[in-house]
């Protein structure tokens, strides 16, 4: 999944604002310059800046005379998160929690069923990653 600098900026405007933007533009089929602005909780006339942002950096594009919509790496940048990675220590320590409790169910009679399997996925599974 992309990733964004939560203090970063894209096309000059702060990136949160541009992906929560994004996200509440990308299921309209097109917009205009006072939906931007509704939904960007800006001033009449302090759109177009930023449209003109969005255009330079690919996020969206013309759709008619005064009116956009989101392209595809609008789509991608607006489910970006912001979240901080996790630490291979931190992941470590919530797997072998999770491998705990398993071993606490097989063993304990309240329990009717059993885990049978576990499955990991993901960069855990890469030895000697830093992350």
């Amino acid at each position: 999944q992309l990733r964004i600098d939560p203090k970063g900026t894209v096309g000059g405007w702060p990136a949160l604002l541009v992906r929560r933007t994004l996200r509440q533009l990308r299921t309209r089929l097109q917009w205009g310059l006072s939906e931007l602005e509704s939904t960007a909780s800006m001033e009449a006339g302090e759109g177009r800046a930023l449209i003109e942002g969005l255009l330079a950096e690919g996020l969206i594009e013309a759709a008619g005379r005064d009116a956009w919509k989101v392209t595809q790496a609008g789509q991608t940048f607006s489910s970006a998160t912001a979240a901080k990675r996790v630490t291979r220590a931190t992941a470590q320590k919530a797997l072998q929690q999770f491998l705990d409790r398993v071993e606490r169910v097989n063993n304990d009679p309240y329990f009717l069923g059993k885990v049978t399997r576990v499955v990991l996925f993901g960069s855990l599974l890469k030895p000697g990653s830093s992350d």
